[in-house]
C-alpha cells in the first residue's frame, strides 16, 4: 500500500506503508526430506521529497528489510532478513533533448 502527499512544487511526503511475503513450507530442504519453514519477511519504507521545477527534485528515505527467520526441521538455522537502507536522490529529467 502506498499513499503521497505532494503540492504542485515544494515539499511532499511519499509513504509506503510496506510490503508482505509469506511463504510455504518446503519438504524438499537439505537433504531431500527435510522441512524448511521461513517466517513472513516484511518491508517498510518512506520517503521525503521536495520539488523544485516540474522536472527537477531530491529525496531523501529510509527503508527496513525485517523477518524471514528459517528452521530447518524445528532447528533455527541463523539465517533471516535484516537489512537497513538510507538513501539521497537526485531527479533530473531531460524533456525534448534527445529528439
Amino acid at each position: 500500500m502506498a499513499a503521497s502527499l505532494f503540492s504542485s512544487y515544494g515539499h511532499a511526503v511519499d509513504v509506503n506503508t510496506g510490503d508482505s511475503v509469506f511463504y510455504g513450507h518446503n519438504n524438499d530442504a537439505g537433504n531431500g526430506n527435510q522441512t524448511l519453514k521461513q517466517h513472513p519477511t516484511y518491508e517498510r519504507q518512506t520517503n521525503l521529497r521536495y520539488d523544485f521545477t516540474r522536472t527537477q527534485n531530491m529525496a531523501i528515505g529510509y527503508a527496513l528489510y525485517t523477518g524471514g527467520r528459517q528452521h530447518l526441521d524445528g532447528d533455527y538455522n541463523q539465517t533471516k532478513t535484516a537489512s537497513q537502507q538510507a538513501r539521497i536522490e537526485y531527479h533530473q529529467l531531460f524533456v525534448g533533448h534527445f529528439k
